[in-house]
């Protein structure tokens, strides 16, 4: 199994779940400002490195929805998508260093958009078949729903955005 690519994936996927811990937690909701950044970073470290390693498949889950596709989610981290995959997290880690620079305590739910965008991005360029794709996508028009709602976008706005990101996800299908 490729350890750059899963490292890139899971190292945002980890950082969600610490996100959420520290919301919960008093005594560590202060260093909650320095979790995405770390995650994105290490996240983007997996993409640099991710090149290094032949492209393997990768199965997430035995799950196969045999009725429409009859395979289980993959991922191949195909050195045709390295540049794009390197672009998104480069433009996740920036946004993320961008917020911590700025904003004194950042809010949760952009936080969770942002590392969710970052998962659903990666795992959709990487994706090894239609299936990881749509999941990946759907995933990604939720998290960019979520992210439009907590930046203060008006509801008409961000359920027309989420409305067409998931029709599209759908047309793919």
């Amino acid at each position: 199994m490729p350890f750059a690519p899963v490292f890139a994936i899971g190292a945002p996927l980890t950082g969600l779940l610490i996100l959420l811990v520290a919301a919960w937690l008093p005594p560590i909701r202060s260093y909650r400002r320095f979790v995405v950044p770390t995650a994105a970073g290490l996240s983007f470290l997996g993409v640099l490195f991710a090149p290094l390693e032949p492209a393997q498949v990768v199965l997430l889950t035995r799950w196969r929805p045999s009725a429409f596709f009859g395979v289980s989610p993959a991922l191949v981290a195909e050195r045709g998508m390295w540049p794009l995959a390197l672009a998104l997290s480069c433009a996740v880690v920036a946004g993320a260093l961008v917020q911590l620079s700025r904003v004194a305590e950042p809010r949760l739910s952009l936080d969770i958009a942002g590392m969710g965008a970052l998962v659903a991005g990666l795992v959709g360029l990487w994706s090894g078949n239609a299936l990881t794709a749509l999941i990946a996508w759907a995933g990604y028009d939720l998290a960019w729903g979520l992210g439009a709602a907590a930046a203060g976008l008006p509801a008409r706005r961000v359920a027309l955005g989420a409305g067409v990101g998931g029709l599209a996800t759908v047309l793919l299908w």
